[in-house]
Order: structure tokens, then C-alpha cells, then sequence
């Protein structure tokens, strides 16, 4: 039988973690310090010889929670989901679903949650609903569910809901001990945090709502939106970024300073002929936003077909939007509205053919 050293008291033992030390206060000291190991966020000599000896504190925590995994011990499965909600790994929504809906809704299963919730608040926007339901429908709610509730309802349009959820985070940091209602104990971070959500949700109100950066999400939240009948930026902003990448990727990168000069025309009179036209808006970057596209298709001398249509820049920096708002006389906001470019130039080849 191999024998080991217990990795928190140093005794012969035939697993990392001796039958003396398999007990609450060691659980929580061991998955404190593993979870984010710095050599010196611990006194403990055998613990530090143990991680040594191993090659890492990941490792170390591994064989930690494997222990855990094998004794039948309620509390252990605590420290088994955290485990998971550190790798953020296929198994930690199971184990952390299980965990709060078969324990007492105390500080244990509010961190689950928080984690939870956390690593799926900003990529699945309908799984979270019913876990923020749950923290709006329970008693001795800590402050950052509240914060993380108002969160989720402010990117999916409840912006009652989120205001409902600041307003018991903010009844929380002004009671006696509040620390009792907290999980992590930062009251002036989370006093801060509340009031930047605050200001969000206000903007979310009178302007576009929330509106994420990469286009799997910009789906997701779509999808809601078009559920709960929530005004959003046309479907076709999710694609400018892709279609961008895929004509330059097509048509290779030009410099302005490859192009040849055109020279004016000195040959007979021509009389079938298209003329088109941009135009830019000012930005602070090197290359050109244009904001208005047009043309005209002329046989015979007669202008048979015009195209003219104004289009959302593709980067769309303050700068630019500012521009382009200012000289077509809307609000900075209807800049965002405009129709995307992938789709306006398939409009200008077809009426140009």
C-alpha cells in the first residue's frame, strides 16, 4: 500500500488528506487557499511542502477535491462546486444546481448561485431566469444577488425588475451589520457597483439597450428582445463585423497609395455610363467611414435609374457618429439605425446591373 503525507498535518497516510483532517474548517482553509494559491497566502508548512512536492497548486487542488469526492460528507460537496466553478467546466452547472435546490438557501448555497449566475449572466440570456427568480422570491438574500438580479434584468429589458433588485441591495447597505447580508464583505465596492448599474439602466431606458459586442451573443439577445416586443439595432449589425472581415479577407487589403489616379476623359461623348459617389465622415482614424453611398445609371444620355442610401460606418467610433449625426440632422442615437453596409451594397450592385 503506497503511503503519502497528509497535505495539511504532514502525517503517514495512505491519501493526500488524513481521516483527522476531513473535517469543515480544514475544507474551508484548503479550498481558500488552492482555489487562488500564492505560496504566500499560507503559513502551513506541509501544505507548502505538499504543493512542492506535487508541482502546483492546481494540482494539489485536484487531489484535494478527489479526496472530497470519495468520503460521504454533506459538506464536502460545498467544496466540490466551488472546485468546479473554478475550472468553469462542463460539470459545474449540474453540481451547482443540485447543490441550491437540495440545501438550505444559506451562505454556502448563495455563493454557488453567485457563481453560478455569474458565468452564465453575459452568454445565455433565458437559462438565468429562473435562478434570479429564485433570489427575488427568498428571504436573507445577500446584497451581490441582488446586484447580479438587477444585472440580468437590465440586459433583457426588465428594467422594473433590475430597479426593484438595486432597491434591495440599497435597503441592505443601509441596515446595522450588513456584513450578515453580504458574502464577500465589500460594501463601498458594491455601493459603487450598484450606482454604475443604476446609470446603465437609465441609459438602457431612453436609448438602445443592451448590446453585446460579438455576434453569437448579439443572437441570443435578439431572440429575447423579439420575445418581449424590445426595439433593437437591425439584425444585420450582427453580421457587419463578420462580412467586413470576409470582403477584405476576399478582396485583399488595398493601400490608398496603390491606387491608380483617374485622368480625365478626353474621347468622344459617351452616352451609356454609371456615376456614383460617397461620402465620409470625419474620425480621428486613418481609415475612411462612409456614411452615404449613390448612383445613377445613364443610356442614351438619360438617367434610367438613381441609388442613393445612407449607411451605419462601419467602426462608428464618437467621433464618426457625431459627425454623421450633425450632417444629417438626427440624433447621435439613429446613427446606430442606420442600415448596415453588406446589405445596402448588395442593393447598389442589383440596381447598378
Amino acid at each position: 500500500m503506497n503511503h503519502m503525507k497528509c497535505m495539511y498535518c504532514g502525517k503517514e497516510n495512505e491519501y493526500p488528506l488524513c481521516m483527522n483532517c476531513r473535517r469543515e474548517d480544514v475544507f474551508e482553509e484548503l479550498s481558500r487557499v488552492l482555489r487562488y494559491y500564492q505560496q504566500d497566502r499560507t503559513d502551513n508548512p506541509y501544505l507548502k511542502a505538499y504543493i512542492e512536492e506535487v508541482g502546483s497548486g492546481n494540482e494539489t487542488y485536484r487531489q484535494f477535491v478527489d479526496v472530497l469526492s470519495m468520503i460521504n460528507d454533506p459538506e464536502a460537496s460545498y467544496y466540490i462546486c466551488l472546485y468546479h466553478a473554478y475550472l468553469r467546466d462542463d460539470m459545474f452547472e449540474d453540481l451547482a444546481i443540485a447543490y441550491v435546490e437540495t440545501h438550505e438557501f444559506d451562505r454556502k448555497a448563495q455563493t454557488v448561485l453567485y457563481d453560478l449566475l455569474s458565468y452564465y449572466m453575459f452568454s445565455d440570456f433565458e437559462k438565468p431566469e429562473r435562478w434570479v427568480r429564485m433570489i427575488m422570491e427568498r428571504e436573507n438574500v445577500a446584497l451581490e444577488l441582488y446586484r447580479l438580479a438587477a444585472t440580468y434584468y437590465s440586459l433583457v429589458g426588465e428594467y422594473d425588475l433590475a430597479d426593484k433588485a438595486i432597491s434591495k441591495a440599497i435597503e441592505i447597505l443601509g441596515q446595522n451589520q450588513i456584513e450578515k447580508r453580504m458574502l464577500f464583505g465589500f460594501s463601498e465596492s458594491e455601493r459603487k457597483k450598484l450606482d454604475e448599474l443604476s446609470a446603465r439602466i437609465k441609459k438602457y431606458r431612453v436609448g438602445r439597450p443592451y448590446w453585446p459586442s460579438d455576434l453569437e451573443r448579439r443572437k441570443k439577445i435578439i431572440a429575447v428582445y423579439d420575445k418581449k416586443g424590445i426595439q433593437h439595432p437591425p439584425f444585420e449589425k450582427t453580421r457587419d463585423v463578420k462580412e467586413a472581415t470576409a470582403i477584405r479577407t476576399h478582396y485583399g487589403h488595398t493601400k490608398e497609395s496603390d491606387f491608380e489616379p483617374i485622368t480625365e476623359y478626353v474621347g468622344d461623348k459617351i452616352s451609356d455610363y454609371c456615376s456614383f459617389w460617397c461620402n465620409e465622415a470625419f474620425a480621428l482614424h486613418n481609415h475612411k467611414d462612409i456614411y452615404e453611398i449613390a448612383a445613377i445609371r445613364v443610356r442614351g444620355d438619360k438617367i434610367i435609374s438613381r441609388f442613393q442610401r445612407f449607411i451605419r460606418p462601419w467602426s462608428a467610433g464618437s467621433v464618426a457618429k457625431r459627425d454623421v449625426a450633425r450632417k444629417l440632422e438626427i440624433p447621435e442615437e439613429d446613427v446606430e439605425k442606420l442600415e448596415g453596409v453588406y446589405d445596402v451594397i448588395k442593393d447598389f450592385l442589383v440596381n447598378l446591373a
